[in-house]
């Protein structure tokens, strides 16, 4: 295989290992958000398939007429923390959960109004300078001690009950466990592609080893739906947190 095929195959791999970390954050984040906020299965497959077609618009958009860059379209991992934050405490402030999500979306609509006249008078430049490295790694050091519980439950089975499942649980570090040492030991593309090779072994192990029960039909929910979490209300606490994140 001559120096161009190589390339054009490792650039071919190299996407398909892209659109598996963009399948992953499209499904697990609607997955945990709709978790959190109880709702039905109904409403959380609603919620995944409109994630599916706004993450492709978006995906589109920005492949023909954007940046053309390798970056992650999709919902933000800092939404996502504070989301599954608000929804966590909600119980601790007193306030139920359509309170917390209706509040959530008043901030996110100021917010998203902000950054727009911020975009357009130049203000965006300033802020950029009080968001400096430090302050982001604080962020990212909080946000994967949020994260990691909800992950660690999926992978020790506790997602589906209260009781550890040992198969689970060996099964999921066994192969975080195989992941890691493609990456360390493997050579060449090979270690490039952990993430692929990785994703690949596992769920097919997985379909071999934790067949899933069949199950009817779902029908889903409407395309647009406004308020999926609540009615708009206003929580000042939440709403200001909402709309500092959206500065972030």
């Amino acid at each position: 295989m001559d120096e161009k095929k190589l390339g054009l195959s490792v650039t071919m791999l190299a996407g398909f290992q892209w659109l598996f970390f963009l399948f992953a954050n499209t499904v697990v984040i609607p997955i945990s958000v709709g978790a959190a906020f109880e709702m039905d299965q109904v409403e959380i497959v609603s919620a995944i398939q409109r994630s599916f077609i706004l993450t492709g618009m978006a995906c589109i958009l920005q492949g023909v007429a954007g940046h053309r860059l390798a970056l992650m379209e999709g919902q933000s991992g800092l939404w996502w923390g504070v989301i599954l934050s608000l929804a966590g405490t909600a119980s601790a402030m007193g306030l139920d959960l359509a309170t917390v999500g209706g509040s959530i979306a008043v901030g996110a609509m100021i917010s998203g109004a902000l950054v727009a006249v911020f975009g357009l008078i130049g203000i965006g430049e300033i802020l950029k300078r009080w968001f400096t490295p430090a302050v982001m790694f604080v962020f990212l050091l909080l946000l994967a001690n949020q994260l990691i519980s909800i992950f660690l439950k999926g992978m020790v089975g506790l997602n589906a009950g209260s009781v550890i499942d040992i198969r689970v649980t060996v099964f999921s570090f066994l192969l975080a466990g195989f992941t890691i040492l493609v990456h360390v030991k493997g050579k060449g593309i090979l270690s490039s592609m952990n993430l692929l090779v990785g994703m690949v072994v596992g769920w097919s192990a997985a379909v071999l080893l934790f067949p899933a029960d069949t199950t009817e039909a779902i029908h889903t929910k409407p395309f647009i739906t406004w308020f999926p979490w609540g009615e708009p209300t206003v929580e000042w606490g939440i709403v200001i947190t909402v709309v500092v994140t959206g500065l972030l």
